[in-house]
């Protein structure tokens, strides 16, 4: 059964935290005691350390179709139980990742045969090389 990660209470004045850095991925074994982020309040940076051990699963598809859909600025609905705690969440910022420009498949493709047009001239420079006869007279 999935368990869910808080961090804890530094200061009961501070009711948020930012997130700096997630230090594992999905899929990850965790012992506990192992730092799995580093979160900041307005007085004091700390890391939060998993109290048991077991696998990151990641972030709950629904937490994070809610949070895709939100623009900056956004608070989700309060979510949670009386006993647990009732949370809401705000969207800070997104980082969204960089569009990559790789080459395209035709540029890969005429690399590849250039590389193989090289390779061959290199073997028949060789074989020209040891067939050669210098004749003295």
């Amino acid at each position: 059964m999935p368990t869910p990660l808080y961090t804890p209470r530094v200061n009961n004045n501070d009711d948020t935290v930012r997130l700096l850095r997630v230090m594992v991925q999905p899929g990850d074994r965790v012992a506990a005691g192992d730092i799995v982020a580093e979160v900041e309040t307005d007085k004091a940076s700390f890391t939060v350390e998993v109290d048991r051990e077991g696998v990151v699963l990641g972030v709950v598809p629904q937490l994070q179709d809610m949070m895709l859909g939100m623009q900056v600025g956004e608070a989700t609905p309060p979510f949670g139980s009386l006993s647990d705690g009732v949370r809401a969440l705000v969207l800070c910022g997104r980082d969204d990742p960089a569009p990559t420009s790789g080459p395209s498949f035709d540029q890969i493709q005429s690399q590849i045969e250039q590389e193989r047009v090289n390779r061959r001239a290199q073997r028949y420079l060789r074989d020209l090389r040891r067939d050669a006869v210098i004749e003295y007279r």
